[in-house]
Formats: structure tokens, sequence, C-alpha cells
């Protein structure tokens, strides 16, 4: 299994300042590192697999939650430009990340929302995203 744990931190970390600055026009400059967000969620040892998939709570609310933030920005911003099968498949994560049992499901959902999501939605430099219009 690929470790994806820092990858989804700062994920986490990005979901939040994005949201930051959307929001309230403010830059937000978190304190970068572990729980460096204001729900201090985005620490790489909660997305770590270590044995067994008992811990696997934090790290489904933390990917969950920042995924929300970017599929609910997409559907608020481009809800005219989306067809009804696009609005489904964003949807679906919600659940995807709800029932995942393991890590290895987890960061499978969260390889795809990155690569199917984030890179077809969002311009990405310097760590700032932006949504493609």
């Amino acid at each position: 299994m690929v470790d994806y744990s820092l990858d989804m931190e700062y994920f986490v970390l990005n979901a939040f300042k994005y949201a930051f600055k959307r929001d309230y026009g403010v830059n937000f400059n978190f304190r970068w590192g572990r729980g460096g967000d204001p729900a201090r969620i985005a620490d790489a040892d909660y997305f770590r697999f270590r044995g067994d998939n008992s811990r696997i709570g934090r790290a489904k609310f933390a990917i969950g939650y920042a995924m929300e933030i970017f599929i609910s920005d997409i559907i608020n911003n481009l809800y005219d430009n989306l067809s009804e099968k696009e609005e489904d498949y964003l949807i679906s994560f919600e659940e995807k990340v709800i029932n995942a049992k393991t890590y290895e499901e987890l960061s499978k959902i969260f390889k795809e929302f990155d690569e199917n999501v984030i890179e077809k939605y969002y311009n990405i430099s310097n760590g700032e995203f932006e949504l493609k219009k």
C-alpha cells in the first residue's frame, strides 16, 4: 500500500486555506505542520496505517471534510456547467469516504479524488488553488 499520509495532511491544510481565502478574502497562513488547521485534524499520523484500522474515523472525518470544501465549491460555482452525472460523481465521494473500512480504501478514494476532481477543476500554483472557470 502506498503511503499518502503526508499528501493527505497537506490536502486538509490546503482545503482550509482555500476556504478561508474564498470565503473571507483572507490569505490565512496556518502554522504548517501537524495540526496546523483550525480543527487540528491535519496530521499525517491520523492518515498512516499502523497495522490495524481501529483509528480510521478521524482520518475519514478529515479527508471527507476537506473533500466537501472542494465539492461544494465546484457545485456552487460551476452548477450551470455540470452535468447531473458529474454532480452525482462529486457527491459520491461523501459516501465512499463514509463507507471506507480500511486505510487502503481511504487512500484509493483520496487518490481518485486528487486525480479526477482536483486536477480537473483546479489550477494549483505554489500551493494555491484556483477554481477553473
